[in-house]
């Protein structure tokens, strides 16, 4: 892992991280599982998969039915951000409400 110091801030190089979020609210995964890119199959995982390609790689989103989510594959913070905000997007077209603005907790970092 490559760090480097610059007014103040770090600059961390990685080749994928890992982050986590709970929205504070219930998520219907049967009617997001029609939406393109997902995958939900409730037999086998409790969770929808949500599928990114903004950027070169894929960003995968595990989505729980309890609000919580794992962003998995961003290679830096502001692309976790940027998948988070698309995500609310999503949620606010499908008439599911929000009540506070989610915070990301970067849980791995890989190398």
């Amino acid at each position: 892992m490559e760090i480097k110091k610059y007014t103040g801030y770090f600059s961390v190089k990685s080749k994928g991280i890992t982050a986590t979020t709970a929205l504070r609210t219930k998520i219907p995964l049967k009617r997001l599982a029609n939406l393109p890119k997902t995958e939900y199959n409730p037999i086998e995982n409790p969770f929808l998969v949500m599928k990114f390609r903004k950027w070169i790689h894929r960003i995968n989103v595990l989505i729980f039915s309890n609000g919580n989510l794992i962003l998995i594959g961003a290679k830096n913070l502001s692309e976790c951000h940027a998948v988070l905000e698309d995500i609310l997007e999503i949620l606010k077209s499908e008439k599911i409400q929000i009540k506070s603005q989610p915070k990301i907790v970067i849980q791995n970092i890989s190398n």
